[in-house]
């Protein structure tokens, strides 16, 4: 079995550069691995100035802030290349902020996480241990 390729989202305020040694790590055992730059926290897209030396008095870029949907965007657009394009099984990595992109997801109607996730012509996921209750009575 090959190895998951491996996606993190990295935080607000945050940049890939702080995972680059870890993605190299990974990449030498032989992880592909990505982490994408969320517009929202990257500041060529702030109106800084000067990434290197940010002034963050600036006036707001002409066009606004990036918007979280351009960040949604953004890991969308990987996972889709890597799933629905290449086929590639991903293991999502989320620090602070990043996890809502790890935890957006819509379970349809009628649906729960247990069923949802369980294939359906298999053995259960969950451990025997875990109960999934149905109904506001259980909330």
């Amino acid at each position: 079995m090959t190895n998951p390729a491996v996606v993190i989202c990295h935080g607000s305020y945050h940049s890939p550069a702080p995972y680059e040694p870890f993605i190299r790590h990974l990449q030498s055992q032989g992880f592909e691995s990505y982490c994408p730059h969320r517009p929202t926290c990257n500041l060529s897209e702030l109106n800084v100035g000067d990434v290197e030396h940010p002034d963050l008095d600036q006036e707001p870029p002409l066009g606004g802030y990036p918007s979280d949907t351009a960040d949604v965007d953004e890991v969308i657009q990987l996972l889709d290349r890597l799933v629905n394009q290449n086929g590639k099984r991903v293991l999502l990595v989320a620090h602070s902020s990043g996890i809502f992109y790890m935890g957006a997801f819509v379970i349809p109607v009628g649906e729960s996480v247990s069923s949802f996730f369980q294939p359906k012509d298999a053995t259960i996921v969950a451990p025997p241990y875990m109960r999934f209750h149905i109904g506001a009575n259980f909330i």
